[in-house]
């Protein structure tokens, strides 16, 4: 399945081993639509936090309850969707569902902005989940397509080259937001509205970009293949428990986001500049960061973003947050670990899943992180509610150490793109 040809990209880049590799242009282009999505969906979350504080007037664990179904809203549909990618479907025709359905949801929220407590936190709920069902259609799919047309020695440069588009996206989003908040202080519907505008280009880059399989024929995993077949093979089940124990532990970016601009101060409508540095972070060091995870290894730089970002709480926890500059480094951190991790677990995975199952594989992955992140929203907004932000920062912070400590001890000689795939 997902056989096609893909036109080369003149644009040569060195790989892991130190030969000069051409992209195929169908990075490029996907990474283009997802950085168009980004845009879109930046601008949304980069505002969200104060419009929850701020219009809905919530409780931080209100806060929470909305950030999990956020976060772990796409675990509802992800491992369907991919199950219909790797069959009669085909991946591209779902990874566009995907896209359209997270562009009407923007229209969804920005029509939550009428009277009366329940009514936006009902439609902000609704809209908050429908956007997540459009990211877990899509963005499985999205991974198998680019996962196919690169050699697997070369899935870290990949997906970071594609993390580095999507990071741009995250950093425009937030400047965008915050131009309009500017110009038009709390219209937060007219930025949701904004948003869904955005979000129409990207759709059609991806369909131009991905128009030379739009012929394939996708055929059903055959029964050695299926899903079972994942669960037995060793390296996939430790990476299942990798990053369920690390995602427990991850602080939702919106409530550290608010947590921060509550301790320096810091006005709503620069708000969203947080979000920006963070992705100033991330675009920096994506693509560095993926030829590096194919050199020394993908768990070696997992592991490693996950220290800097327990670092990064431990900072906050101990009073590491007392200017603004200093915020904003931290940020940049945060930026720095989602480089680390978010690509390189991906590649990871994609090199060592069969094509047949590669789709669902990713799924099952990407259901894992949201599902944790889900808990770890609820934890962390109840800890805040009835403890300290303090002190749940610092409880965080100790159970993502414990958790790479554990990790290091038990992975120390695995890397899956040396792996047979499964």
């Amino acid at each position: 399945m997902y056989q096609f040809q893909l036109p080369a990209r003149a644009k040569p880049l060195e790989g892991a081993d130190g030969q000069v590799f051409v992209l195929p242009s169908i990075v490029y282009g996907i990474g283009m639509s997802s950085l168009l999505a980004d845009v879109s969906a930046e601008m949304v979350v980069s505002v969200l936090p104060m419009y929850l504080f701020g219009v809905l007037q919530l409780s931080p664990l209100l806060v929470g309850l909305l950030d999990g179904f956020y976060q772990g809203g796409a675990a509802l549909v992800r491992l369907v969707a991919a199950v219909l990618a790797d069959g009669r479907f085909g991946a591209r025709r779902v990874a566009l569902w995907g896209y359209g359905l997270s562009a009407l949801s923007r229209l969804l929220l920005a029509s939550c902005a009428i009277p009366g407590l329940m009514t936006g936190l009902l439609g902000a709920m609704a809209a908050l989940l429908s956007d997540r069902v459009g990211k877990g259609i899509r963005t499985a799919p999205r991974d198998a397509l680019i996962a196919q047309s690169v050699p697997h020695q070369h899935l870290g440069l990949a997906f970071g080259v594609h993390r580095r588009l999507d990071a741009a996206g995250a950093l425009l989003g937030p400047l965008l937001a915050g131009a309009l908040l500017w110009l038009l202080p709390m219209r937060y519907e007219v930025v949701f509205l904004v948003s869904a505008v955005v979000a129409l280009p990207g759709i059609a880059v991806f369909w131009r970009a991905t128009a030379a399989c739009r012929h394939q024929l996708a055929t059903a995993a055959a029964p050695e293949h299926g899903m079972l077949s994942l669960l037995r093979s060793p390296w996939f089940v430790k990476a299942l428990m990798l990053v369920a124990a690390t995602s427990l532990f991850s602080i939702s970016d919106g409530l550290l986001y608010a947590s921060i601009q509550r301790a320096v101060g810091l006005s709503p409508e620069l708000f969203p500049l947080l979000s920006v540095v963070s992705a100033l972070g991330f675009l920096l060091a994506a693509a560095p960061l993926g030829r590096l995870a194919d050199r020394v290894g993908t768990v070696k730089v997992y592991l490693a973003g996950n220290l800097c970002l327990a670092a990064t709480y431990l900072a906050w926890a101990c009073g590491g947050v007392a200017t603004t500059p200093i915020a904003v480094a931290m940020v940049f951190m945060i930026g720095v670990y989602y480089a680390a991790t978010d690509g390189v677990i991906v590649a990871a995975a994609a090199g060592s899943l069969a094509p047949p199952v590669r789709s669902r594989g990713l799924a099952l992955l990407a259901t894992v992180i949201g599902c944790a992140k889900f808990l770890s929203s609820l934890l962390f907004g109840a800890l805040w509610t009835h403890l300290d932000v303090t002190v749940a920062t610092l409880l965080f912070a100790a159970g993502l150490l414990l958790s790479v400590l554990v990790a290091a001890l038990c992975m120390r000689h695995f890397n899956p793109l040396k792996t047979v795939p499964c």
